[in-house]
């Protein structure tokens, strides 16, 4: 079970740094 959150994290929190980087790349970048 607690490794299976641990995947389940790192899958979001990889998930999230992709949005974020297009979500800045749109409103920053040219």
């Amino acid at each position: 079970m607690q490794r299976f959150d641990a995947e389940e994290r790192q899958r979001k929190d990889r998930l999230w740094s992709v949005l974020c980087e297009h979500f800045f790349q749109r409103y920053i970048g040219p």
